[in-house]
């Protein structure tokens, strides 16, 4: 399929200039459009479709000037390439173009070589800032699809994109949360200062750690996050993107796990205990009774023997008695699924 050919809009109020280039540009092979004061090129480059602007300085109606800070106020998207050609050619008029919005800045008369080189460079810069904006174009509507919290910030912390997941997970629409500080809005909290944070980002180039965030209606919300840092081909730093998942839930089921398991270890030692004080009242009788056999003088000695080897081995129970309280001072250990049982450094 044959590829669109540029579009160049020709804004110049002399016919013949306006024609000169006009032959010029489709000869090299571009489409044009012309119009002939500042107001109807306004009209035609808010009306879309143009690649580059050959802008002169003196219109009627609306001046190139004008014209040039008109279009960079309100474009949003879609980078536009504006060129100055104008007989005006001190330097003041060529720092007041650029100040305006301007790109370039060519002087009448004009080579038609250079002009034409000149014009070459910006449609093909354009092309290819058009190109890499809908390639972020693409990527945005991938990472719209993601159910987490993902925003873009710039160094000093303004939103720049927002995703879907973003606007469910937090309920503030793009607009209503472009430009607004992100963690003024969220009312971040962290473990560590969040300038802390920020310097380890810049350092390390990403961070990895848990938030507490406040969403539009007041409701908290725990966030699992990750932070990376956005570098221009030269390394300096530009944005910080936010990936923040939910996991509130999560957490009030370990919380609420965590709080089971105490209730079962809280049981087990109060059984535990209550076992340990059967057993020992249930051992005093026949322990006292020993001991008065022992004393007796008048015991045989077949029966003493016999006597003392009970009397030890209920020495021996009433140890493991001891024993079996000492593990009811638990000890415990972090798991997965909570605290548990640690009987062996118990009973050590």
């Amino acid at each position: 399929m044959e590829s669109r050919r540029p579009l160049v809009l020709i804004v110049e109020d002399d016919p013949l200039t306006s024609e000169l280039l006009t032959d010029l540009l489709v000869d090299a092979g571009y489409g044009v459009v012309r119009a002939s004061d500042g107001r109807e090129g306004l009209a035609r480059i808010l009306n879309g479709g143009v690649d580059l602007v050959l802008l002169d300085l003196m219109l009627p109606h609306v001046d190139g000037l004008q014209l040039c800070r008109e279009v960079r106020a309100r474009q949003n998207v879609s980078y536009l390439p504006i060129l100055i050609l104008s007989a005006l050619s001190l330097p003041t008029d060529e720092q007041a173009g650029f100040l305006a919005g301007a790109d370039d800045y060519i002087h009448k008369p004009f080579d038609a070589t250079h002009l034409l080189n000149r014009v070459g460079v910006w449609v093909r810069t354009s092309l290819r800032l058009q190109q890499q904006q809908a390639a972020l174009a693409r990527q945005a509507s991938l990472l719209d699809l993601a159910p987490d919290g993902i925003f873009v910030r710039d160094l000093a912390g303004h939103v720049s994109y927002w995703s879907a997941g973003a606007e469910v997970l937090y309920r503030w629409t793009r607009e209503q949360a472009a430009g607004r500080n992100a963690h003024e809005l969220l009312r971040t909290e962290a473990d560590q200062p969040l300038s802390e944070i920020e310097t380890s980002v810049m350092l390390a180039g990403s961070w990895t750690g848990e938030l507490v965030q406040t969403r539009r209606d007041g409701t908290r919300v725990r966030v699992a996050s990750r932070w990376a840092l956005e570098c221009d081909e030269n390394g300096r730093p530009l944005a910080i993107l936010e990936l923040n998942s939910d996991i509130t839930e999560r957490e009030a089921l370990r919380e609420a796990g965590r709080r089971v398991m105490e209730a079962r270890l809280e049981g087990v030692l109060l059984a535990s205990r209550e076992l340990a004080h059967l057993l020992n009242n249930s051992l005093v009788v026949p322990v006292g009774n020993l001991d008065v056999l022992l004393r007796d003088p008048d015991l045989p000695g077949f029966c003493r023997a016999l006597v003392q080897e009970i009397a030890e081995g209920l020495s021996e129970v009433t140890e493991q008695i001891d024993r079996f309280q000492q593990v009811t001072r638990v000890e415990t250990r972090p798991t997965p699924f909570g605290p548990a049982l640690d009987l062996a450094r118990s009973i050590s």
